[in-house]
């Protein structure tokens, strides 16, 4: 189900691979690095190929689809999108992170509707599940005003950091996504 490209309004959003390990090195800060439990900083260029390349391996079993997201005028690669299966059957979670300099234009709300449809649409997903540290206000925010609510919280080893952290996660499920009345939106 990997398509070659996928447009939205600002954003188009294409199957991630190794290739991508420069891209992702350029855009990776230590400001983003320490929202997300995957990428570290500072990202050298082969750390960036070895989580690809396990992220390859959990999209060719079906398990995960990594996106590279582009503003779609200028075609620049301006972050990531990560749908992958969640332990819970007919769930899955999705994670991105916009970099810096593309921050504060919508771009956040943009991947999370379009990951939510995605999920929703084409993976026909039960449920769809995002979680961010709680101490991170503004992604916890967006999540809530697009219509995902307070599932549980609990502590996620990071990877990027080698240590737990208390994150927060929030759920939406599919029928929420159908009722016309939702939040997300706005």
């Amino acid at each position: 189900m990997r398509s070659a490209h996928i447009h939205t309004d600002q954003l188009e959003f294409r199957p991630a691979s190794v290739d991508d390990a420069a891209a992702i090195t350029s855009l990776m800060t230590e400001r983003i690095s320490k929202w997300v439990a995957a990428w570290p900083f500072p990202l050298s260029l082969d750390q960036a190929q070895s989580i690809l390349k396990a992220i390859e391996a959990d999209a060719a079993a079906g398990n995960a689809y990594p996106f590279m997201v582009s503003e779609r005028e200028t075609g620049k690669v301006i972050g990531w999108l990560k749908i992958a299966a969640s332990d819970l059957e007919g769930c899955w979670e999705i994670g991105y992170w916009i970099g810096e300099a593309f921050q504060g234009r919508g771009f956040a709300k943009d991947v999370t509707r379009f990951a939510l449809s995605y999920c929703f649409e084409n993976l026909k997903a039960g449920r769809v599940i995002a979680g961010a540290q709680t101490t991170n206000t503004v992604s916890l925010s967006l999540l809530e005003r697009m219509g995902l609510r307070h599932s549980h919280n609990q502590m996620v080893f990071a990877p990027a950091r080698q240590r737990l952290e208390e994150c927060e996660y929030r759920v939406m499920e599919s029928r929420d996504w159908l009722n016309p009345e939702l939040s997300r939106n706005s």
